[in-house]
């Protein structure tokens, strides 16, 4: 599962940042490389960066379909490999304790059929650098 990490040790902060996005079935964006490398120069962690791109991208994907229960049937499958790749990080020591939890409570936050999920949606998006622009695009796997 991590062989692309072991493979790829002495690679760049944005390839790893890539490699890790490309596992979420995400690519950056023109603005998403930017303000990653922007990010990384600035010594943020690739794994930490790409996931708040990942969360943040699916609700920016989430206001800009809607976020009724037919739009987040499309988006759960991706947040649940999304949540089983973080689980392995952790697992990993990639991520820490309080790292996943917090992603993970996005996610499902996101994810969520209820009152708060559109209050979620629009705090995260409510970063002028993060939620101002699509940061990345979902791929095929």
């Amino acid at each position: 599962m991590f062989d692309f990490l072991k493979k790829n040790a002495s690679s760049t902060p944005i390839e790893q940042l890539k490699a890790h996005l490309k596992k979420m079935a995400y690519e950056l964006t023109d603005y998403g490389q930017e303000l990653a490398e922007q990010r990384l120069s600035d010594n943020e962690n690739p794994v930490n960066l790409s996931i708040r791109i990942a969360y943040t991208t699916m609700a920016y994907d989430l206001n800009q379909t809607g976020a009724g229960d037919t739009a987040l049937l499309r988006f759960r499958p991706q947040a649940a490999d999304i949540l089983n790749l973080l689980e392995e990080y952790k697992q990993h020591d990639l991520l820490s304790e309080q790292d996943w939890q917090t992603a993970q409570d996005i996610i499902i936050a996101i994810n969520a059929i209820n009152a708060q999920q559109q209050a979620t949606v629009e705090q995260v998006l409510s970063d002028p650098l993060f939620g101002s622009q699509r940061l990345a695009r979902s791929i095929t796997r």
